[in-house]
């Protein structure tokens, strides 16, 4: 059994009134994010089908099942690099983007892509991603959002604010999307949006949208801190309250320095910054906290204590950098997570707890005019950026992989499967001297080829084990 988790955020940046997944709009400030549960994407389809917008997915024939490949060990750990054939092309053949559309258009637009995805290349990724190459008429006042289909974690809190009682849910057939893998769709809009010129923004936001899978649906303690902002000056529901403090992440947990006076660190990008506990040499902090490393099952309760310098809430502070907090402050744990949502199930050591990640991405153009080179290059570039970030941000225990295929050379063409991690050669489906040969040059050329186990990036017996096992299991 799979890890499934996901929930839905989406981050907006320039909108005043921006509209929500499920059609209605609020005044808010352009620092917060747009929330849709997963319940309200459902119901705009349905608006959308009902109105005649877009034909009844329910109507429509099955789409034909595709066999889900096993993909060899070290591929899951992050593609090295990606060719632009890994990403996959798809046209907006009504020119509907462009046009006047519903939020229930758009979402039934991405369902659709998706499966044609799906039914060429197979239910293999945990989730989907889109750019286009144009600005569409409408982004419904976000800079990217995640449309969440499935979660099946407990612990982590209430995923879906319109049914709070409810933390698992699977939405493939009420959304009409195929398969069974997909856990969430990712739309990250224009590729060359002047807002990705910003340094950090894009990795920042691909961060923050990855990280609502686990992160920031926790309900109050008994004693009334609220994990959750409450959409005035302390941030958005489904985000970190910004009297909370473990050190800043991309997801919006706060910094605060000192204690009597608290000052709240100034945010990187509207109220999200890097983490500074955790090291990533291209921004010197990771792009997660502790505490939701915890949530997204890297680490146990007690690492989380242990890692964490401070995790702590300011009790009525007001929210801003100007103005310090002198008032009371209320030491958290682990124990306060728990006790508010639950313990994690899975735990961080339980092996269907998992740590590495398929990815697909689409790229939308409009019809007759396909994206430029540049424009693949791009969205690669930042998909490898998201490869690296991930691996220290959680530790090296876990990993994301952009690849459509697998491609370890990265000529973007398939390469063969073989039978099991070590069938690293020629013939596949036998291993003989040439995966011997094979896994030895790669591994003495520190050869993505030849990280066969985690920690990633790392060439050391671990990897040498796995090989010698999977050439001791034989091929079928």
């Amino acid at each position: 059994m799979r890890d499934h988790r996901y929930t839905a955020v989406a981050l907006a940046v320039s909108a005043i009134t921006p509209a929500l997944a499920d059609g209605q709009t609020t005044q808010q400030d352009t620092r917060w994010c747009t929330t849709g549960s997963p319940s309200s994407y459902v119901r705009a389809i349905e608006r959308a089908i009902a109105d005649g917008l877009v034909h009844d997915h329910a109507l429509a024939p099955a789409i034909p099942a595709t066999p889900r490949i096993t993909f060899p060990a070290s591929s899951t750990r992050g593609a090295p690099c990606l060719a632009p054939e890994q990403i996959y092309l798809y046209e907006d053949t009504n020119a509907l983007l462009v046009s006047a559309y519903s939020s229930g258009e758009l979402f039934a637009f991405m369902v659709q892509a998706a499966n044609q995805l799906i039914a060429e290349w197979g239910d293999n990724y945990d989730f989907i991603g889109f750019w286009m190459d144009f600005t569409p008429t409408d982004q419904l006042g976000s800079a990217a959002f995640y449309l969440p289909v499935m979660n099946d974690v407990t612990g982590i809190g209430f995923p879906d604010s319109d049914l709070p009682d409810m933390m698992t849910f699977d939405n493939h057939d009420a959304l009409g999307l195929a398969g069974d893998n997909v856990d969430g769709l990712v739309m990250m809009w224009n590729v060359n949006d002047a807002l990705w010129t910003i340094p950090g923004a894009t990795r920042a936001i691909m961060g923050h949208e990855f990280g609502h899978r686990w992160a920031c649906f926790l309900p109050p303690t008994s004693d009334g801190i609220e994990f959750q902002g409450d959409n005035t000056e302390c941030y958005a529901v489904s985000h970190w309250n910004s009297r909370v403090d473990a050190q800043a992440s991309v997801l919006g947990i706060s910094e605060w320095i000192g204690s009597d006076p608290a000052v709240l660190t100034p945010q990187f990008f509207n109220y999200i910054n890097f983490n500074t506990e955790i090291p990533n040499p291209p921004t010197g902090g990771g792009l997660w906290s502790y505490p939701e490393l915890y949530l997204m099952g890297y680490v146990s309760p007690a690492e989380m204590d242990s890692l964490t310098q401070e995790f702590r809430y300011m009790v009525d502070a007001v929210c801003d950098p100007a103005t310090p907090h002198a008032g009371a402050i209320r030491a958290l744990s682990s124990a306060d997570i728990i006790a508010a949502a639950g313990p994690r199930a899975p735990t961080s050591t339980d092996p269907e707890s998992q740590k590495h990640f398929r990815a697909a991405w689409i790229m939308v153009h409009q019809p007759g005019s396909p994206p430029s080179p540049n424009d693949l290059a791009l969205a690669t570039e930042f998909l490898e950026q998201n490869t690296t970030d991930w691996g220290p941000s959680t530790l090296s225990r876990g990993s994301i992989n952009h690849a459509l295929f697998y491609d370890p050379d990265c000529d973007g063409v398939p390469d063969p499967l073989g039978c099991n991690p070590a069938d690293l050669a020629e013939p596949f489906g036998a291993l003989d001297f040439s995966d011997v040969l094979a896994f030895l040059t790669a591994f003495g050329a520190a050869d993505p080829l030849a990280d066969l186990a985690p920690p990633t990036g790392v060439f050391d017996f671990s990897d040498v084990l796995a090989f010698l096992t999977g050439f001791g299991a034989g091929c079928p």
